[in-house]
């Protein structure tokens, strides 16, 4: 019962959030707009854009925008004065966006380098570049931050970030090809860094029917997966090298899943789609890992006898579009069962984090089943509140949960006021701390008012675990209040700021 009661928590917070806005403008009909101008999309329904449309990163990378932040950051006990650019552009199918530091010690005006030493260099003012919508489009792709990134349904990559350090940011790739609506391949690489073969995941899937005009069976698809990380990632410090991972070096990590889906009903108003999947992740076979749980054994029983987990689970995922763009809404439900040494969503938003610490994780987690739920509410294209848990029946220090929000409040105000916010909270043994910070969280916070029709301040927050300038992983976290242009590069009536 405690896991649905958490369930209707958060309809209850999102519901009432989503009315109260739901009669700020004169409603677009954009579900008629989506199907006039993509044909495609029109025959492929399965998934339609339940991960992207209804995720606020999308948002994020459809804009057309110049900015340019002036103002003062805060790294550890360190102060830089400076600037960022932060331009955007979305061209039809075709968006990227920017993002270039220019940052000065105020103790002895040195130029903050950073952020393009290491991790992807000089390739780090690249924030992405995107080219249609996954699932949504029959080809789709995005270069660098790869923030919200899954594969397949999700049972093995969910909720994925490459972006878990803001000064050593990594150049990733997301595909989804599609050909006739009948084969496809969905794949990722989370860094290209050439001196290690890192996280890599594949997806060949087949729609049997996809090329016939059967209502639902048209719709059927069935995938398999491939998941590999050989991580050998090395950075050099002053006194020291670090390694992303003492226990991928040798062998590294790999995993494979099955999976099907149908979508059940489909009208221009609601969406059913139904899925199963399983997974197996297999037993690590590192010489250092097994020297570490010999040393560990004698404490935690369970990691003497390491070896392959597997996993599976049923869900529904539904859409809701209520008049046109007044509201629509996205609510997953998958129940979970899995042996002992499987971690449902084990790539998630802090694997990149400390892999060690995952795979610690993964060869002391017990046989139990949980559930996965997920809820997301837009209204008006302004306003996107959303969340997810994914929660074993008995959570533990062993079987954590994991609870990830997402915010975008979108010209407000008078159109003066934007807000941006994501959380992501891993290795929870007692909800009660999952608003606690430490190694296993992610938060970013954007906030941005429009003095004027250009002009603008807010401040931007960052926290995370990472590699500092010694080697350690600590916090890292950034503190940015600024001010400078906001240059909207279209003209949108609502969006104008008097």
């Amino acid at each position: 019962m405690r896991q649905f009661q958490l369930i209707y928590g958060l309809l209850a917070l999102f519901l009432p959030v989503s009315f109260a806005f739901a009669q700020e403008d004169e409603p677009v009909d954009y579900t008629a707009k989506y199907f006039q101008e993509d044909k495609t999309s029109q025959a492929d329904t399965t998934q339609m854009d339940a991960w992207d449309i209804m995720n606020p990163l999308f948002l994020a990378d459809s804009n057309n925008v110049f900015r340019s932040n002036f103002g003062i950051m805060r790294v550890g006990d360190q102060q830089y004065i400076g600037f960022r650019l932060q331009p955007e552009f979305a061209f039809g199918k075709l968006g990227f966006g920017l993002d270039i530091p220019v940052f000065f010690n105020l103790d002895d005006g040195k130029f903050r380098s950073d952020a393009f030493e290491n991790g992807a260099g000089p390739f780090r003012l690249f924030r992405y570049i995107r080219y249609g919508v996954k699932k949504r489009d029959p080809f789709y792709a995005k270069v660098g931050d790869l923030t919200g990134a899954y594969l397949g349904y999700g049972i093995l990559i969910n909720n994925y970030t490459n972006a878990t350090s803001l000064e050593r940011r990594k150049v990733g790739a997301n595909i989804d090809i599609r050909v006739n609506n009948f084969i496809g391949l969905e794949a990722m690489y989370s860094d290209f860094n050439f001196a290690s073969f890192n996280l890599f995941g594949m997806r060949p899937y087949v729609r049997p029917f996809g090329m016939t005009d059967i209502p639902i069976a048209r719709t059927f698809e069935i995938g398999v997966s491939y998941v590999t990380d050989h991580d050998q990632t090395s950075t050099h410090f002053s006194d020291s090298v670090s390694y992303a991972s003492q226990f991928l070096a040798d062998k590294g990590v790999s995993a494979f899943s099955a999976d099907m889906g149908v979508n059940l009903v489909r009208t221009p108003f609601f969406n059913l789609l139904g899925y199963a999947q399983f997974a197996k992740i297999n037993k690590i076979k590192s010489q250092v890992l097994a020297d570490t749980l010999e040393a560990m054994a004698p404490t935690h029983e369970l990691m003497a006898d390491y070896k392959s987990g597997k996993g599976a689970s049923i869900g529904l995922n539904a859409k809701l579009n209520f008049l046109g763009n007044v509201l629509r809404m996205d609510a997953r439900l998958e129940r979970q069962w899995y042996s002992d040494y499987f971690i449902p969503q084990f790539f998630n938003a802090t694997y990149e984090i400390n892999k060690d610490a995952r795979i610690l994780q993964l060869t002391s987690a017990t046989n139990q089943p949980g559930i996965y739920g997920s809820l997301y509410g837009m209204i008006l294209n302004k306003v996107r509140l959303g969340g997810s848990l994914l929660l074993p029946d008995k959570y533990d220090e062993t079987n954590p949960a994991s609870v990830k929000l997402n915010a975008d409040i979108i010209n407000v105000l008078d159109n003066r006021l934007d807000i941006r916010g994501m959380y992501y909270k891993g290795g929870l043994a007692d909800l009660s701390d999952a608003f606690e910070l430490d190694e296993q969280s992610l938060a970013k916070v954007s906030v941005t008012y429009r003095i004027f029709k250009i002009f603008a301040a807010g401040i931007d927050y960052y926290w995370t675990f990472a590699r500092q300038e010694d080697g350690r992983l600590d916090v890292d976290h950034q503190i940015l209040p600024y001010f400078g242009l906001n240059i909207p590069l279209y003209s949108n009536k609502q969006q104008t700021v008097k």
